[in-house]
């Protein structure tokens, strides 16, 4: 692995890969949202990019990049000049190890999806999303959870055969659906995902955050995951 990568942002080594490393690109370009970026110029270039591979199914080059900026109409000139000197900073890396790239890549985009969720979570919860309820939330968590550069998309009907047929067939236990149980299971499979922590030791740094919530709410109020996203002092630990 180079030591260059892990003195820079992954954003970067990740549009830098997106140009120079074909199998990367190929392999993650289904899978990358311009939302996993923050930062404006990011979204600019990895946009340019992206459009790039989709409409020509080549890595771009980056003067061709270059002149799909100069193009644009909604962005200033202080952007463009921003980009283009994001872009003639990319450069390729020939002794990065592939696997650990595409984890890591992986890791990056499900820890955005995530993240990206619980945001759209809480602005529903605080009513400022007006187009969805809050019946939303665990289809969206659920959606977030479920990134995966999954290789088994577009494979091979006979080679996967047995796997599939043991997937078709394979007996799972069920529980009645519970809306308000799955809200809470969400938040807390997201918690656990995001923390990194097992079950147990999430449990027990619950209890904690349980004793804040008391403090910001009431003793007399019914412990609530939900309503906890609400408190504007857990926004405020969460720097939102």
């Amino acid at each position: 692995m180079a030591p260059s990568i892990l003195n820079e942002k992954f954003e970067n080594t990740i549009l830098s890969n997106l140009i120079y490393n074909e199998e990367f690109a190929r392999k993650t370009v289904p899978f990358l949202k311009e939302e996993f970026f923050r930062d404006r110029i990011e979204i600019i270039v990895f946009k340019q990019i992206n459009n790039f591979i989709t409409k020509y199914n080549n890595l771009p080059t980056r003067e061709a990049l270059t002149i799909e900026l100069s193009n644009l109409k909604n962005i200033t000139e202080e952007e463009f000049k921003q980009s283009k000197q994001l872009l003639n900073s990319l450069q390729t890396e020939s002794n990065v190890d592939q696997q650990w790239l595409l984890d890591t890549t992986e890791k990056f985009c499900k820890d955005r999806a995530v993240h990206n969720a619980v945001l759209s979570g809480i602005k529903i919860l605080d009513g400022k999303d007006k187009k969805q309820s809050a019946e939303a939330i665990p289809h969206i968590l659920s959606d977030a959870l479920a990134v995966s550069f999954d290789n088994r998309v577009g494979h091979d009907y006979f080679k996967d055969a047995e796997a599939r047929f043991e997937y078709y067939h394979k007996k799972e236990k069920r529980i009645p659906f519970d809306l308000e149980f799955f809200n809470k299971r969400a938040i807390f499979v997201y918690l656990r995902e995001l923390s990194g922590l097992n079950s147990s030791e999430l449990s027990s740094s619950l209890s904690n955050i349980r004793k804040i919530y008391k403090k910001v709410v009431g003793h007399d109020k019914k412990w609530d995951l939900n309503d906890l996203w609400k408190t504007q002092k857990y926004k405020k630990y969460l720097k939102i």
